[in-house]
């Protein structure tokens, strides 16, 4: 203790105390993130097999969701698409699961489809499922925002914020603050890098899901003709778009107006 001295500590102890209070929530904070991110990687121990659509998000995200559905849609009769990109569906189809039913109720008696996840698959109910469902089976690491452990910056927020309140307490005492003001600059800037790193980076197969996407792309280039073997159809357009549509008008006429926007992440089935 040191008599007059703010809170009763001197500026030499309080930048002591500061910079090991800092320094420990830092180490703190990265391990945490370490260790839920690792946790997330692991994932269910599950052997369930993933589904087509589970690939599509894998291989593509949300674009390549929407072109798989709507290639299984065009093969089996139960929507069209025209010239102009509009998609609609024929009298009397019924969807046969979430998915489909999700893109029946986005198109309405026809949509035009104008770039690539022009539906917006990823903001709907069962899009944000289908994420959920590969982040607890280990197949999908979140990024951004939904990064595990993103906001444990913010300790290191509260360190800083006990250092500022010091400084407005030396300044009322009309001690020298020039050091203390450079300590908050530094650990203000590096405050700042942790919480961009901390939510750098955007979703991403992890190795478990990459392997899933290997295997099946493997399985899928063994299968000669799709038009004799039409069950393979949505997961040859999971892993490889569009293109692997068996009618090469259609492959190109749906290319030709959902491939003009961006993919949510550009890997193919190996990930390259």
């Amino acid at each position: 203790m040191e008599d007059g001295a703010p809170w009763g500590i001197g500026a030499g102890q309080f930048l002591w105390l500061y910079w090991i209070a800092f320094a420990l929530a830092l180490v703190v904070v990265l391990a945490v993130a370490a260790y839920l991110r690792r946790e997330a990687a692991v994932g269910d121990a599950d052997t369930r097999p993933l589904g087509h659509y589970h690939l599509a998000w894998l291989a593509g995200g949300a674009p390549r969701v929407e072109e798989v559905v709507i290639a299984v849609l065009l093969a089996s009769g139960r929507a069209r698409i025209d010239d102009r990109g509009v998609l609609a569906p024929l009298p009397g189809a019924e969807p046969s699961d979430p998915v489909e039913r999700w893109l029946f109720r986005s198109i309405g008696t026809g949509r035009t489809l104008r770039g690539a996840g022009s539906l917006r698959f990823g903001d709907s109910q069962v899009g944000r499922e289908l994420v959920g469902d590969l982040t607890r089976r280990g197949h999908l690491r979140r990024g951004g925002a939904e990064s595990p452990g993103h906001q444990g910056h913010w300790l290191l927020g509260v360190v800083l914020g006990v250092g500022v309140a010091r400084l407005f307490a030396e300044l009322d005492w009309e001690w020298q603050v020039g050091v203390l003001s450079i300590s908050l600059v530094l650990s203000g800037a590096v405050w700042l890098a942790v919480a961009f790193a901390l939510r750098a980076g955007e979703d991403r197969p992890s190795d478990r899901g990459r392997a899933a996407l290997a295997a099946v792309s493997v399985r899928v280039a063994q299968v000669e003709d799709l038009r004799a073997q039409p069950d393979w159809l949505p997961a040859a357009v999971a892993v490889e778009g569009i293109a692997a549509h068996p009618d090469p008008a259609v492959a190109e006429l749906v290319a030709a107006h959902t491939r003009p926007g961006p993919l949510t992440w550009p890997l193919n089935a190996t990930g390259r």
